[in-house]
């Protein structure tokens, strides 16, 4: 056991030590921004707000992003409950002069709110990051785009989805 912790000891270190961490904020627009047409009006119930987190070694980056989206009253005047979303994401990251550019895919998984909300549905997303680094502050967009998952479609539905219906937002990051 002691082995194991020196072990662990040696492995942590240097991964601390070169690893830069980010945490801060995310908002994203509800409506996916290459949709063909949108909302005449705009609402608070439009947008997807959460927390961000990221951690970078060398050009390697795993992040994970939790976001809210509140509930809202559809066309017809039925409630429709909010949700929870948890997408990780482990991909690359190029630091170039000031900015860093990302692109990250993983799981998601999306836990209902409501009281006829199913536990939860798994999926996987692809999210794509472009930050202005500011020394401590990198301020950014991103583009996060989800997919269902369907284990009986295999692996081929991984390249055959709609590109077209993300969603795109600001991230205003600290690093630690």
């Amino acid at each position: 056991m002691k082995r194991f912790l020196v072990l662990c000891a040696v492995l942590i270190v240097p991964v601390a030590a070169f690893a830069q961490f980010q945490v801060g904020g995310t908002a994203l627009y509800n409506v996916p921004y290459f949709a063909e047409s949108g909302p005449d009006q705009i609402n608070p119930s439009d947008f997807t707000f959460g927390a961000d987190a990221r951690m970078k070694i060398f050009v390697f980056q795993a992040s994970g992003l939790a976001l809210f989206t509140p509930g809202y009253t559809d066309d017809l005047g039925s409630q429709v409950p909010g949700n929870v979303d948890l997408h990780v994401d482990g991909g690359v990251a190029l630091d170039i002069l000031l900015f860093r550019l990302g692109l990250g895919v993983g799981p998601s998984f999306r836990f209902g709110l409501g009281p006829d909300s199913t536990a939860s549905n798994v999926g996987f997303n692809v999210k794509a990051t472009a930050d202005i680094m500011l020394g401590r502050l990198a301020v950014g967009l991103t583009y996060l785009n989800q997919f269902a998952f369907d284990s009986d479609a295999g692996a081929s539905q991984v390249l055959d989805q709609d590109y077209t219906r993300g969603l795109v937002g600001l991230s205003v990051l600290f690093e630690l």
